[in-house]
């Protein structure tokens, strides 16, 4: 209990003290692991996701059932709609069935826990995830018969999570199941979604028009949490394109998070973290994603995670060095403990790439092990550092330049003390800038 209460918090520092490989694996007396009891609650921090992998990486068993009821830590995830806990479990973990012949998709459509069962109908997208179909079987090239098997499954009573859902009332999340059903994702070559009726095809597209003039009143009239996840050929989605533009306003953002997918990514992989950390999106958009629930350390088809990508990008290196600091404060492994690929680190990439702020910001973890060291949470408001990194931030929302409003000597000032501040969600929240 003590264990599950520190990870709840984000304390990691608490949970190294405390865990072990045997506890990890241990039940209360309730029979229930450490990821269940963490994954009992509807919020956490994002440095929870940390606390998630540590355990994993101790060896705690994610697809452990409780043994009344059959429930994986998955199950208990997809009721509470704790989309934390949920989007780092394995994926055989997220598709095991109950005793009562349930998924933890048919639990989060019969409770209308609509994250949760937007992340695992999302998931059904990426091409590395629709070679795989229940049990094992493959199905044909183009993966399609893994998808249906798991979208049509039923429980003891011949309900699929399109019938729970509707049965239970939450029939919005009904149309988005009946949606992905009909949806069909190619894996061959470039690799493709289709399926739309040709309405959801204007719909995707009236929105991404909206968000590309930049009319935000318009987009949020408009949003909703059926149409912002519409995918084009190649996943991507108009929720995801808002949270990558560096011009849309942290309200609207705020708002797209609470009826979008934040962890959807595209067939390859790239989430919408992914995205927005590389493509110089504000600090404050990546914060907003990181507290709804996206993994911090999800990584694409070429095993890359957002702050590797970010770190072969071209941005500038104010620009890198601020969203690799965001990425930082939300968990981001930065020696690839949590992956297979602990030989090539976001240091080394951002070497190759010759962003020398970015390594500047890395060097000091050369040596040290992800699941080592705490978390950067603390971070004074008054400090220099942490001002010079709310003000940079604010030229940007701003989209002020030397020509403009903030004169470039003050500018070379601000991004020069910036190191040292990790993102604390005091100076990357803040409301005060109209």
């Amino acid at each position: 209990q003590l264990l599950a209460k520190a990870a709840i918090r984000g304390d990691f520092d608490e949970v190294r003290r405390l865990a072990t490989s045997g506890l990890v694996k241990a039940r209360d007396e309730l029979n229930r692991t450490i990821i269940m009891l963490t994954a009992d609650t509807d919020w956490t921090p994002p440095q929870t996701g940390k606390c998630i992998e540590y355990f994993l990486n101790l060896g705690a068993e994610p697809q452990a059932v409780e043994l009344s009821s059959g429930d994986t830590a998955a199950h208990v995830a997809a009721r509470r709609d704790h989309l934390r806990v949920l989007a780092l479990l394995p994926f055989r973990a997220k598709w095991q069935v109950n005793e009562s012949s349930r998924t933890p998709l048919m639990e989060a459509a019969k409770s209308g826990c609509w994250r949760c069962a937007k992340h695992l109908l999302h998931l059904l997208r990426q091409a590395k995830f629709v070679r795989v179909s229940r049990g094992g079987r493959g199905g044909g090239r183009d993966g399609s018969r893994g998808r249906v098997e798991l979208l049509k499954m039923q429980d003891g009573s011949g309900r699929t999570a399109q019938d729970l859902a509707t049965d239970s009332g939450h029939f919005e999340l009904a149309r988005i199941i009946e949606r992905e059903r009909r949806l069909v994702v190619s894996i061959n070559g470039t690799g493709s979604i289709k399926g739309l009726s040709s309405t959801e095809m204007d719909m995707r597209d009236h929105l991404e028009q909206l968000i590309e003039s930049s009319n935000w009143p318009g987009l949020l009239e408009v949003a909703n949490r059926v149409n912002c996840d519409l995918p084009d050929r190649d996943g991507w989605t108009p929720a995801m394109r808002a949270f990558k533009s560096a011009a849309c306003p942290t309200a609207v953002l705020q708002r797209l998070a609470d009826l979008a997918d934040v962890s959807c990514s595209n067939v390859w992989g790239v989430s919408c973290l992914h995205r927005a950390a590389s493509a110089g999106a504000p600090p404050s958009s990546l914060a907003i994603l990181l507290d709804r629930g996206a993994p911090v350390n999800a990584v694409d088809e070429d095993n890359r995670t957002p702050l590797m990508l970010l770190a072969t990008t071209g941005m500038t290196s104010a620009e890198a060095t601020l969203a690799a600091r965001s990425l930082l404060s939300g968990g981001a492994d930065w020696d690839n403990s949590s992956s297979c690929l602990a030989q090539v680190t976001p240091l080394r990439l951002a070497v190759e790439a010759r962003n020398h702020e970015l390594v500047a910001l890395l060097l000091p973890y050369q040596h040290k092990k992800f699941f080592e060291e705490s978390l950067k949470m603390n971070c004074c408001r008054d400090s220099l550092r942490c001002l010079a990194a709310e003000l940079l931030g604010r030229q940007r929302a701003w989209q002020l330049t030397a020509a403009g409003r903030l004169p470039a000597v003050l500018i070379e000032f601000v991004s020069q003390h910036v190191a040292g501040c990790y993102g604390c969600s005091v100076c990357l929240n803040d409301e005060s800038d109209s």
